[in-house]
C-alpha cells in the first residue's frame, strides 16, 4: 500500500494529496519510504497539505528523523496551525528531534495558544535533549 499511497502524495487535488499523507501516517513505522515524499510536502503552498504532511511524520515515529530539518523550518510557517502541527510532530520524533530544541524553545512565547501548547508537549516528549529550553519553559 506504501507506495501507491506515495504516489497520490503528488495528486492535483490537494485534498487528496492531503488524506494520502494522513492515511500514510496511519501506517506508522511501515511508510519509512515514504519519508522523502511527505518531506516534500512541508513546502506545498497547501496549508492542509503541510499539516497533513507534518502529522503523518509524526505518526512514522523514528523513522522520519531524516525529515527534522524541514519540519524544523515549518515551526516559522505563518499559518499557525501547520506550525503547531510540525511541533507535535517534532514531539513525537522525541529525541531524534533535537537539532529542533532552539526553535520550539522560541515558539514558547508564540502569541497562539495552540502553538505554545505543540511547543512546551513537544519539548516535554523530546525529553533530556530539550534540556536547553529549560529557562524558556520556565517562564
Amino acid at each position: 500500500a506504501v507506495p501507491e499511497l506515495a504516489k497520490v502524495l503528488a495528486h492535483e487535488d490537494r485534498r487528496v494529496c492531503a488524506a494520502a499523507a494522513e492515511s500514510l501516517g496511519q501506517l506508522g513505522a511501515d511508510a519509512a519510504p515514504a519519508v522523502p515524499e511527505l518531506a516534500k510536502l512541508l513546502a506545498d503552498e497547501d496549508n492542509e497539505v503541510r499539516a497533513g504532511a507534518s502529522r503523518a511524520l509524526g505518526q512514522l515515529g523514528a523513522v522520519a528523523a531524516p525529515a527534522v530539518p524541514e519540519l524544523a523550518k515549518v515551526l516559522a510557517h505563518e499559518d499557525r496551525r501547520v506550525c503547531a502541527a510540525a511541533a507535535e510532530s517534532l514531539g513525537q520524533l522525541g529525541a531524534d528531534a533535537a537539532p529542533a530544541v532552539p526553535e520550539l524553545a522560541k515558539l514558547l512565547a508564540d502569541e497562539d495558544n495552540e502553538v505554545r501548547a505543540g511547543a512546551s508537549r513537544a519539548l516535554g516528549q523530546l525529553g533530556a535533549v530539550a534540556a536547553p529550553a529549560v529557562p524558556e519553559l520556565a517562564k
